[in-house]
């Protein structure tokens, strides 16, 4: 259920503070008899009614239709997007102010609104994640939730569990509506999470991931988007396909489990399969043992030995005659560290075993004697050197 004001609250709004608060805006596009005895009371207890009021309602129903298509929202928003972070703004689901009130109202009914019959649950989670602005600089895990609120989550290793009734968060619990909103889960660098979604499919997510996903399930199909690493257990459910959205890649699988490498500033992405079957991009199959990787334009299906692209679940890297700026990249992710090598043995290849339950100094002198590079730490830096 959307939160909302109380009356007395609402009669000083401004009109864009009107625009901008959802419940106003889905009284006025969905109507239900709930909201039009809330309106109606508070137009009897402010005679006269507020011109803010007036002006935004008024708005709202005529700008109701589809005067821009998703390419043109998604621009308008991304100029918002980069005007609300020159400002800092903590909040991540608003409008901005400053925009012209016909664009904020566009905005507001494509971001805020449920979508029409016509678009699609894929338009729906990936203009979702496009709308939403990453969290880069927190240092513990954000689980933002369909009201907006945020739960921070400071353990290096935590849990998060959806069942019927409520969420379970590292042994808190919190009340659950079933809503198709999106939940947003933020790990940082140097976290880790394994979480339960209400299906019963399991997900662990590595350090630096974003993950967005539905409280409830779509009866016809499940769909999470990721931007990051995560390695999947997925309940079997014939009639209701699973899919994992990304910037540049759809998975879809009915269950199984697999390993889906996807940041979005990285050139490289992986899908790597341990069991079932998954279709990459609607034409690649693959069987377990095998990977698709696709670096840049170029895609590739291989044999593979799955061991090394899931070690990380259990806090183990298992790496063989990879680049060693691949393998301090990833161990930057996951200590939430920074690693400099100097570029002449960036590309040197070496082959091991490293535990990342050890501290980052420990495993970087392991590096050092595989790799035979001197390792030096400086104001918290990591610098590798030939």
């Amino acid at each position: 259920m959307l939160k909302r004001k109380d009356i007395a609250e609402y009669a000083g709004l401004s009109f864009e503070e009107f625009l901008s608060d959802d419940f106003f805006v889905q009284s006025n596009l969905y109507p239900t008899e709930e909201t039009d005895l809330f309106w109606g009371e508070f137009e009897q207890k402010n005679e006269g009614q507020p011109e803010n009021y007036i002006m935004a309602k008024k708005c709202i129903h005529e700008l109701n239709k589809d005067l821009l298509d998703d390419r043109s929202v998604t621009h308008i928003w991304e100029n918002i997007r980069t005007a609300n972070l020159r400002s800092k703004a903590k909040k991540y689901y608003r409008i901005g102010f400053a925009v012209a009130a016909s664009i904020a109202v566009l905005l507001v009914l494509r971001i805020f609104a449920p979508q029409k019959e016509n678009q699609s649950y894929h338009q729906d989670i990936m203009t979702f994640a496009q709308s939403f602005v990453s969290i880069t600089d927190s240092m513990t895990t954000q689980l933002i939730l369909s009201d907006n609120s945020v739960v921070s989550i400071s353990e290096s290793e935590s849990v998060v569990v959806y069942d019927s009734a409520s969420i379970i968060v590292s042994s808190r619990e919190i009340s659950k509506h079933e809503t198709s909103t999106f939940h947003q889960l933020f790990v940082p660098k140097g976290k880790r999470l394994s979480l339960t979604l209400s299906d019963g499919t399991k997900i662990w997510v590595n350090s630096g991931t974003k993950l967005i996903y539905p409280v409830e399930f779509d009866k016809k199909k499940r769909e999470i988007y990721v931007d990051g690493e995560i390695y999947l257990d997925v309940v079997s459910k014939i009639d209701h396909p699973f899919m994992v959205r990304t910037s540049d890649m759809d998975v879809e699988v009915t269950g199984t489990k697999f390993n889906v490498e996807a940041y979005s500033h990285d050139i490289m992405k992986r899908v790597v399969l341990q069991s079932g079957s998954v279709r990459v991009n609607r034409e690649t199959v693959l069987q377990p043992d095998e990977m698709f990787q696709k670096d840049g334009n170029r895609e590739t299906v291989t044999q593979v030995d799955v061991a090394q692209y899931i070690s990380w679940v259990e806090g183990v890297y298992i790496f063989d005659m990879e680049r060693l700026e691949v393998v301090l990249a990833r161990l930057s992710r996951h200590y939430g560290q920074e690693i400099i090598a100097d570029q002449s043995i960036s590309m040197l290849k070496c082959s091991g075993k490293l535990d990342l339950k050890e501290n980052l100094m420990d495993v970087l002198d392991i590096i050092g004697f595989i790799a035979s590079v001197n390792v030096a730490c400086e104001n918290n830096t990591y610098i590798i050197t030939p």
